[in-house]
């Protein structure tokens, strides 16, 4: 659908009207397909509304989707309900045709997403029509002129096609979703409870979820308490009332709690459902209500008045809500009168809470809410409690049928007709609206005027006043409305005048009359197609306009143009004779002959006196490369202004460094326009040439600005827009001399005119220093003083140009923390050939200081500026600040120390992780904390240990860490192999003890040595299989132990007691070093049976 027709339905589909048409719902959706009648979406599904549609040739419409209408007893729509968006967020299903030429058909898919649990009804309107006729229905809304435009009519418009809702239902969730009502805050008020006279009132525990909740209500302590428990379970689609006492303390005294209903389900835990689209969920373990109460003593009784006393809400229409009334509840005696309202019928209910409690004197007011569901007339009550209560009157008398509304009771065509009559043999239409502002559904018809007969337009087949569409209205629910088209086809010269009376089927006396008027005409009508203004002219110019006379009246218009005011003529057509419904083409001109304006009145007979003016204007436009033209008395000064003759323009020399990229071999200048003249504007443009660019807009902040191409206001306007600067710019690509011609462009509106400047440059070769970074170059934030290594500040020197470059650093302050240590001087620097230079930062006090050090070269000179912070912490220093290990076996271990020293100020406490045990390779053993002075170092004693013991073979590193430095965690790396190489010496017998009978033993012995020279400790043999250590044997645990130190050995007995046949292994191991181990095995044998004969 293109823009313009969505800016039309944006504007037409807001007001949702109805008109008949020859199309109805059947042939616009042929079928509509889902939600099928009675369906059930289960939740979280989408919704997906889907059919058919057909549209005429050259039609266009939407279909709009609806829900949740109020509906009447037989299904009927009473209200509209709400309009639906996709998860698109489009308001309706676009659907079109225009420009066919035959019939189009297709499909519609609306996806309004995931809809609330419960019942829901949906229903389709469509609102469409051919071009012409939305074209029409937007003009007669507006007052505007679209085009093409036709009459409305039952043949080209269908406005608002309803059909009837289906009814569908979404599933509860899987999960329990529990409500708690009240739900206000606070959700129950004891108010004013008398001493000894205990109240109750209610909480309901609803579960609109999909499985059983159950649960309790905690945070509740006297007065109060639940009756009969404060448990609940509540089944889905269900609900328990929880009632809550209080018995109120003597008075006076308050309580004031928070009551917490807890919610668990069978398997799935409960979640809350939003209360409006879009459907959200959220977890739900509890809600919370505020609870309160206070007690009083009365000494006199209260006494009510409640105003109104009685109530008449007059005539209503059935099903549609009446306008909350307030009602003002006194307290006319004494204590604190406390009451609940309550309603003869259930049509009545409060709109806030229908309980009070008003102290003495006081008032409070409650706001009662009606929709009547039965016609009738009635006289029902309200009842007010609290002392000896009141009765509340409350009559109304409920309609149940239509009541009709017109958009207009006057139509008046010679208004509608731009204040002109209407030519006899031609007609004018107007379209209004009916409408249902009472209940039922509105049908009648459009009477007392003729029913137009093809051809409508026809004035002597439908003359005077007749319908030409909506002249039959059906089924319009309140609120609902329908175009209707009244046609007016003048039969005389003069005013005419009829009634259109619109009925009421349902409500014969109840009808509408609208007075209609109009004026015929039969003589000439001339207009002219545009106003005769010239604007400004140059001078001793001519400008020519031509426009055209038309007669849009009846008979042949003739007449001429009259006299012109002073340099006005007439050219073309200055005598016409035009036939009803022709025109004619008119030339007039304008030549000033001064700068001024110009004007009068011009009379075209037959028509009538039209105004005409014109201004002579003469701008000049100047252009010069020396300073602003406007502090030059001749306005441009001689030897720079571009005309007449070509000038040179030398803007002089710049470095070219041989880098195309580098914008400092450019050289910026300037050129300046003004318009010196009077009465128009100067459009102009500065282009480029192959090496001086335009590049920007300039702004002086005194007189003006002006970029490459803009508007030059006349000579002394408003905010100086008469003087502009464009911003030139050399832009070399090479060595040498530059020569280009610039050629501007103005125009004073008349056509373009050109000036021109010769522009002259110089490029000449040289070395060019470049520093980088730029800006503030920050060193570490509160460098502690003692720092070591000192953070440094690094730039890279590059020299951009051609040839060498020397270069020098300078500036830095005597005593300054800052030095410079690296690069700080070079003679002859290659181009493209960056070197390092580097600041060192070495604080003595907790100062800021800021240097701003300067570059001094043969190629330029540059500063920078360098920030440091000195800092009074203490600063953690570390040797070495790297261990290699020597090769360690498993099991052993190598021990390094290392030496902490505080090399900045106040105290250094820290810690060294990682410590054993730690079950890792490396960690601190020995003096794993310690606590420096400033200046201070650990020394032999003191000094923390490191010990290599691995775990596990090959190469192994970690990081020993060490903290409380204002430098923070500093680390040594520490580096290791482990190997695994025999650290035990077994002698003595074989250790395979060969076959050995089961159930029967044997014994060997074995010396173990420890060949290394570091102790294995003390500990036991562990002794694996059918193996076991015999001696020497501990006669309190039954082990046998060890204690090996560095060369020491110890003698032992392993028996082998086999218990099965075949082969045995085990192993013979330290307990302190499992590593340190030997195998042993055997076999286990068959006994043999020898019989003897004796």
């Amino acid at each position: 659908m293109n823009y313009f027709y969505s800016l039309i339905f944006a504007v037409l589909f807001v007001i949702t009207p109805l008109v008949s048409s020859a199309y109805d719902g059947a042939f616009l959706v042929p079928s509509w397909t889902n939600p099928l009648p009675t369906a059930v979406y289960a939740f979280s599904t989408s919704v997906i509304v889907t059919g058919s549609w057909q549209l005429p040739a050259d039609w266009i419409g939407k279909i709009y989707v609806y829900q949740d209408a109020l509906l009447g007893p037989d299904d009927s729509l009473l209200t509209q309900g709400t309009q639906m968006t996709d998860v698109g967020g489009n308001n309706g299903y676009t659907i079109d045709n225009t420009g066919g030429a035959t019939t189009k058909t297709g499909t519609f898919s609306f996806d309004v997403g995931a809809q609330l649990p419960g019942l829901h009804n949906i229903h389709l309107e469509f609102w469409g029509g051919e071009v012409c006729a939305i074209n029409k229905a937007l003009n007669d809304l507006n007052g505007t002129n679209f085009i093409p435009s036709c009459p409305i009519t039952a043949d080209n418009a269908a406005f608002n096609i309803v059909w009837p809702a289906r009814k569908y239902t979404v599933g509860n969730p899987l999960f329990p979703s529990m409500t708690v009502t009240p739900s206000s805050d606070p959700a129950l008020n004891f108010l004013n409870v008398e001493f000894g006279s205990p109240q109750t009132l209610t909480f309901t525990i609803g579960n609109t979820g999909g499985q059983t909740l159950s649960g309790s209500i905690s945070g509740i302590t006297s007065p109060f308490s639940c009756s009969p428990s404060c448990n609940y379970a509540v089944n889905p689609n269900t609900s328990q009332n929880i009632t809550i006492q209080y018995v109120p303390p003597p008075a006076p005294d308050s309580s004031d709690q928070t009551f917490v209903f807890s919610c668990v389900g069978a398997s799935l835990g409960c979640a809350k459902v939003s209360a409006s689209l879009p459907v959200v969920i959220v977890a739900q373990p509890s809600e919370s209500r505020h609870v309160i109460a206070n007690s009083v003593t009365n000494s006199v009784s209260p006494n009510i008045i409640v105003t109104p006393a009685l109530v008449n809400y007059g005539s209503l229409n059935l099903g549609v809500p009446v306008a909350d009334r307030p009602f003002v509840v006194k307290n006319t005696g004494g204590g604190y009168l406390n009451g609940v309202v309550s309603f003869s019928t259930p049509e009545y209910s409060c709109t806030g809470p229908c309980s009070y409690s008003v102290s003495a004197g006081g008032q409070t007011t409650i706001w009662v809410h009606y929709i009547p569901s039965v016609a009738g007339t009635f006289n029902d009550t309200a009842t007010f409690g609290g002392g000896l209560g009141q009765v509340v009157a409350l009559s109304s008398v409920v309609n149940d049928k239509p009541i009709i509304l017109v958009g207009t009771t006057l139509i008046d065509f010679y208004a509608i007709n731009g204040n002109k009559p209407v030519n006899v043999g031609s007609c004018k239409s107007y379209s209004s609206w009916v409408k249902n502002i009472g209940a039922s559904t509105l049908s009648g018809s459009v009477t007392n005027v003729p029913l137009a007969t093809p051809p409508m337009s026809d004035p002597t087949v439908n003359p005077l006043f007749t319908c030409t569409a909506g002249c039959t209205y059906n089924n319009l629910t309140n609120g609902q409305w329908q175009w209707f088209t009244i046609q007016y086809c003048p039969t005389i010269n003069g005013t005419e005048a009829g009634t259109a009376i619109l009925t009421n089927a349902l409500n014969a006396p109840n009808t509408a009359t609208i007075n209609l008027t109009g004026r015929g005409n039969t003589q000439p009508i001339g207009t002219l197609s545009s106003s005769l203004i010239f604007g400004n002219v140059l001078i001793n110019t001519t400008k020519q306009i031509t426009f055209t006379i038309m007669n849009t009246g009846v008979g042949v218009l003739s007449g001429s143009v009259g006299a012109l005011p002073v340099q006005f003529a007439c050219d073309l057509g200055c005598t016409y004779n035009i036939p009803a419904g022709g025109s004619a083409s008119v030339t007039l001109s304008f030549n000033p002959l001064l700068v001024q304006s110009y004007g009068g009145t011009v009379n075209f007979s037959g028509i009538g006196d039209f105004s005409v003016s014109g201004s002579g204007v003469q701008p000049i436009f100047q252009a010069s490369w020396d300073n602003w033209p406007y502090y030059h008395s001749n306005k441009c000064p001689g030897a720079t202004c571009l005309d007449p003759e070509i000038k040179d323009y030398d803007i002089g020399a710049t470095t070219f460094t041989g880098n195309l990229n580098l914008a400092v071999q450019y050289k910026n200048f300037y050129l300046y326009a003004m318009n010196k003249g009077t009465g128009a504007n100067i459009t102009y443009s500065f282009p480029n040439t192959a090496h001086f660019k335009c590049i920007a807009v300039y702004y002086t902040g005194t007189v003006g600005a002006g970029g490459c191409s803009g508007t030059l206001l006349p000579f002394l306007s408003a905010s100086y827009q008469y003087l502009f600067r464009p911003t030139y710019q050399f832009q070399p690509d090479a060595a040498g001399d530059f020569s280009e011609p610039l050629t501007i462009t103005y125009d004073y509106g008349f056509g373009p005119q050109t000036k021109t400047v010769n522009l002259v440059g110089h490029s000449i070769s040289a070395p060019f220093l470049d520093v980088s970074p730029t800006g503030i170059r920050t060193i570490v934030p509160n460098t502690p003083v003692g720092t070591n290594p000192s953070p440094k500040a690094v730039y890279t020197v590059t020299n951009l140009g051609v040839g060498p470059m020397d270069y020098s650093v300078t500036g830095i302050p005597v005593g300054s923390p800052f030095s410079c240590i690296t690069n700080c001087s070079m003679v002859g620097l290659m181009p493209n050939t960056p070197v390092t230079v580097e600041f060192e930062f070495t604080p003595t006090d907790a100062l800021t200081t800021i240097i701003s050090p300067w570059f001094n070269s043969t190629g330029g000179n540059l500063q920078r500026t360098i920030k440091g912070t000195g800092s009074v912490s203490p600063v953690t220093g570390l040797v070495p600040p790297s261990i290699f290990y020597p090769d360690t076996n498993m099991g052993q271990f190598t021990n390094r120390t290392v030496r902490v020293t505080n090399s900045g100020l106040g105290t250094l406490s820290g810690v060294v992780t990682p410590v054993a045990p730690s079950g890792l390779d490396f960690f601190c053993i020995t003096n794993c904390g310690y606590s420096l002075t400033a200046g201070q170092s650990t020394d032999s004693v003191s000094d923390p240990v490191i010990q290599f013991r691995p775990m596990q073979t090959g190469p192994l590193n970690a990081t020993i860490d060490f903290s409380g430095g204002s430098n923070g965690v500093q680390s040594v790396s520490v580096f290791g192999t482990a190997i695994f190489a025999p650290i035990i010496d077994i002698r003595g017998a074989d250790t395979n003890f060969g076959t050995v009978v089961i159930t029967k033993y044997k014994d060997r012995v074995f010396t173990v040595k420890n060949s290394g020279t570091s102790d294995l400790g003390s500990g036991t043999f562990s002794v694996t299989g059918p193996f076991s250590c015999v001696d020497p044997v501990d006669p309190i645990d039954g082990l046998c132990h060890y204690s090996l130190n560095g060369g020491t050995e110890v003698t032992i007995t392993i028996r082998f007691s086999p218990m099965t046949v075949g082969p045995a292994s085990g192993a013979v191991s330290l307990s302190g070093v499992p590593i340190a181990r030997f195998f042993v095995n055997g076999q286990g044998g068959q006994p043999v049976f020898i019989f003897r004969e004796i």
